[in-house]
């Protein structure tokens, strides 16, 4: 004996909020894509240093590579909120507003 099983959602799709959600990922899976391309770049440069005798060179490229990789993880998320036109740390604090209502996500949710 077979049942049926419902597979729909209990709640219909936002599609405004959907492409929103998509839109902040894409931002980010772009903005992480750009800097991870830098750092390969970076590293290679690194590499071939080593391999041609100058191990000094090559440790601060590679070095320098990591600290891109770092840099473009921090700043991830000021560059979605930039591409998507939200306030940013410096805007908030221009407006004299408390640090703690950066999060505009959790104030559009609560509203």
């Amino acid at each position: 004996m077979e049942t049926a099983v419902d597979l729909t959602p209990k709640t219909p799709l936002d599609p405004v909020a959907y492409a929103r959600a998509h839109a902040r990922t894409y931002a980010g899976f772009a903005h992480m894509v750009r800097w991870f391309a830098l750092h390969i770049a970076v590293d290679l440069i690194g590499i071939l240093c080593f391999i041609e005798g100058s191990p000094l060179s090559g440790a601060l490229f590679i070095a320098l590579a990591t600290a891109l990789l770092v840099w473009g993880a921090l700043t991830t998320r000021a560059a979605i909120n930039h591409r998507m036109g939200e306030p940013t740390v410096a805007a908030i604090s221009a407006a004299g507003q408390p640090a703690f209502l950066l999060d505009t996500s959790n104030r559009r949710a609560a509203a």
